[in-house]
């Protein structure tokens, strides 16, 4: 807690990059001198600093302080507040690791500190790390596997990929820990501190793994994990000279896909590799090429979906995808899906925290290659969407095993997104039509009487667009889907390009008990499983018209319909009714207490009548 609380003052004088290098380089400062021996309290600036490391007989340790001390602005500490408040966090460092050294716990009190200042960085924003639950998940699903060499990509400070490796590792004395990390002082951090934990079986390089890699044999490892970094996932131009995606036929690839590629690569047979990735990586387009080539090779074994908001100041869901280059045989040309990403419990505001539950969900699924109900499914390779090839769990999970007869949802409805129209296009006026945007579907409800009024001139050769009876409308783009079902339209209206139109056929289903299918919650996984996009979700129509809808007897549907509708019209009916009594009595009650106002002022005026009378 007195690290936090240092943490506070430093940060409120100087910037958190600041305060977190220089508290950081203060523990390596202090552990070194503390196991030194060295008593006497001494200036902290950078002249001592490479003084007390200059005894210290790993190069690369030296070399790596340094580094880490060119980052530190020492003109700052020159200031009389800042120099007082790095003193009174000296002395506490000090104190309490000379406390630990004679305990014998030196090196695990100094990494222990390390983690808690990363943990208070990270809050601030400067760099994100993998999540304690996840942390555990990986854990539990990859306990018992064995291996000679793992590979932590993108390992950044390597806290995570070593405490992975470390739980993995146990007991055996012959596996090899490698990070691999592009930036510099995140390579300088972690060596430094994998040089006092005493461990010789680990080495950190820098790389940049989004160069071309043009030639040569890629060293070769049993186990490869890799938390992709967090909003930097980007288009690239694809390198003709680049091995690892030779044969991909368009002409970008996203950065995720690199990284995969890269770690296919580099997995030898028979090992594993996991991947944290987006969920466009899953069902995006542009790699569905590169995704269909996995499948072939069978080299997929699960894909887990965990629950949102997991990573500090990250709000995309996350995906672990799981491979394997030498399933067992009872597994081979099958996929597990996998979805926990209800199981999290708040761990502070804006973060939440995978589950125990969620992880031994997780870990019984995955580890037996079994199907839980709505938590995990097995399909077939063959079983796969081969139109999008996508790996997204959901799309596979809402799809039941239980005989009934579905028909695709382009069998029974056409399927018409909204119109499109440039901000100059939209004229609001008194008169025109109506122009149903996103912000206008509430409740289940079409909400006219917000909805912004347009000249009717652009949009009055476009037919399809204007909503008619019983046209099912649900927003194409947003966080959350939002449907409605069309009554009479009460004025002439058009739908926006974020609004989808489903126009039912009615000798091929009823639009009432389609309504009802899709605002149920397997109608409402099952649209989101196909929806695509990370931190925007889209709805489009070309996985609208393959979504899977039950089939029905059109008797049986026709009169289940009917009444749906008729239930739908006196539930709005009532609904109204009491909104109006609800007002009107608000109303009522408002006028009241307006009334005993003015009474009141009324008696004051004739009491202050009566005493000036008086007198």
């Amino acid at each position: 807690m007195l690290l936090e609380y240092d943490w506070k003052q430093l940060k409120s004088d100087i910037s958190p990059e600041q305060a977190f290098y220089i508290i950081l380089l203060l523990i390596f400062w202090e552990t070194v001198r503390t196991e030194q021996d060295k008593g006497e309290e001494i200036l902290f600036c950078r002249e001592n600093v490479a003084a007390v490391v200059r005894s210290v007989p790993d190069y690369d340790f030296k070399e790596s302080i340094l580094q880490i001390s060119e980052r530190v602005a020492w003109e700052l500490l020159e200031q009389e507040k800042n120099a007082e408040d790095v003193k009174v966090l000296m002395s506490w460092l000090h104190r309490h690791l000379r406390q630990a050294w004679k305990a014998g716990a030196l090196r695990q009190n100094s990494l222990s500190m390390q983690r808690e200042l990363c943990v208070l960085a990270e809050r601030e924003g400067l760099f994100t790390t993998t999540p304690d639950g996840i942390k555990a998940l990986l854990g539990a699903l990859f306990e018992g596997v064995h291996f000679s060499d793992m590979l932590d990509m993108c390992s950044g400070m390597s806290y995570a990929g070593h405490e992975l490796w470390e739980r993995l590792a146990a007991g055996n004395a012959e596996t090899f820990y490698t990070g691999e990390e592009i930036e510099p002082v995140f390579c300088s951090i972690a060596r430094a501190w994998l040089y006092l934990s005493g461990e010789k079986r680990c080495k950190v390089i820098r790389r940049n793994i989004l160069e071309p890699v043009t030639g040569g044999v890629a060293e070769q490892y049993d186990f490869i994990t890799a938390d992709l970094p967090r909003g930097t996932n980007r288009p690239l131009v694809c390198d003709d000279t680049d091995v690892r995606i030779k044969g991909f036929r368009n002409k970008k690839i996203y950065a995720d896909w690199i990284f995969i590629e890269d770690m296919l690569g580099r997995l030898r047979q028979g090992g594993y590799g996991s991947a944290l990735v987006t969920t466009g990586g899953l069902i995006r387009e542009n790699e569905k090429q590169l995704r269909q080539q996995v499948i072939e090779n069978d080299w997929l074994e699960a894909v887990i979906t965990l629950p949102a908001n997991l990573y500090a100041n990250v709000h995309t869901m996350t995906e672990l995808l799981i491979f394997h280059k030498g399933k067992p045989v009872e597994r081979q040309n099958r996929i597990l899906f996998i979805d926990i990403s209800r199981f999290y419990c708040r761990q502070s505001r804006g973060a939440w925290e995978l589950s125990i539950e969620g992880i031994n969900a997780a870990r019984e699924a995955f580890c037996e290659f079994r199907q839980l109900e709505g938590i995990s499914v097995i399909r077939e390779r063959d079983e796969l969407n081969r139109e999008t090839v996508s790996w997204k769990p959901l799309s596979y999970l809402t799809q039941t095993d239980t005989g009934a007869r579905t028909l695709k949802l382009e069998q029974a409805a056409s399927i018409v997104r909204g119109a499109q129209l440039k901000p100059d296009e939209i004229r609001v006026s008194e008169g025109g039509v109506k122009f149903i945007n996103v912000k206008d579907i509430q409740n289940e409800r079409i909400l006219y009487e917000s909805a912004e009024n347009v000249d009717e001139t652009r949009l009055i050769e476009k037919p399809q667009f204007r909503i008619r009876e019983d046209d099912i409308l649900l927003t194409s783009k947003g966080t959350v889907i939002k449907l409605a079902i069309a009554g009479e339209p009460q004025m002439v209206s058009y739908i926006s390009e974020n609004i989808t139109i489903l126009r039912i056929n009615r000798r091929m289903y009823h639009p009432y008990v389609l309504y009802d299918y899709l605002q149920s919650e397997e109608g409402r996984r099952a649209l989101e499983g196909i929806q695509s996009g990370t931190t925007i979700r889209i709805l489009s129509n070309a996985n609208l018209k393959k979504l899977d809808i039950p089939a029905y007897p059109m008797d049986v549907m026709e009169k289940v319909g009917e009444e749906l509708r008729r239930n739908r019209m006196e539930f709005d009916r009532q609904q109204r009714e009491l909104t109006a009594r609800f007002l009107a009595q608000k109303q009522k009650l408002e006028q009241e207490l307006k009334n005993g106002l003015k009474k009141e002022a009324r008696q004051d005026g004739e009491n202050i009548s009566e005493s000036q009378h008086e007198k």
